[in-house]
């Protein structure tokens, strides 16, 4: 699906952040750098997509998921964690804001698991999920911005 984009729409595309894992297997060592980019985006005035181009989160990272949990709900119930997903929380619920989540090699189960796409709507931080990312502007409809994560585009 292509979306048309008003003019001042600012579009922000971010992926291979890799968060997540188990106990010494995290790689993710950016989360205060995170959350301050959600937080600055949040205080941008007109509309933007934020566009999470897969593997934001790494689930091949987590070993064993307990009954009741999934992989995506476990990496944001830790501790180092917190403050990376209230900020992206804050920035979603913003007025004119559209979080698209696209799935990558390390976090494709958030596409074909409807638990984990759920959670992460029901937590405020996703507003939808597609497998590509294509839009133009009101200006310029015949231009396109396509994305998916990826080599081959």
């Amino acid at each position: 699906m292509k979306r048309t984009l008003a003019d001042d729409t600012l579009l922000v595309f971010l992926s291979d952040c890799h968060i997540g894992g188990s106990d010494g297997r995290d790689i993710f060592e950016s989360p205060d750098d995170l959350t301050q980019l959600f937080d600055n985006l949040g205080g941008h005035s007109g509309p933007i997509e934020l566009v999470l181009a897969g593997d934001f989160f790494d689930f091949l990272r987590v070993a064993r998921v307990p009954d009741g949990e999934n992989r995506a709900s476990m990496t944001m119930a830790r501790a180092e964690y917190q403050a990376l997903f209230a900020a992206l929380r804050r920035f979603a619920a913003g007025e004119k804001r559209a979080v698209i989540y696209l799935p990558g090699n390390h976090d494709a189960e958030a596409w074909w698991n409807r638990e984990i796409q759920a959670e992460l709507k029901r937590a405020g931080l996703v507003h939808e999920f597609a497998l590509a990312y294509a839009a133009s502007f009101q200006s310029e409809p015949s231009r396109l911005v396509y994305c998916e994560h990826g080599n081959e585009f």
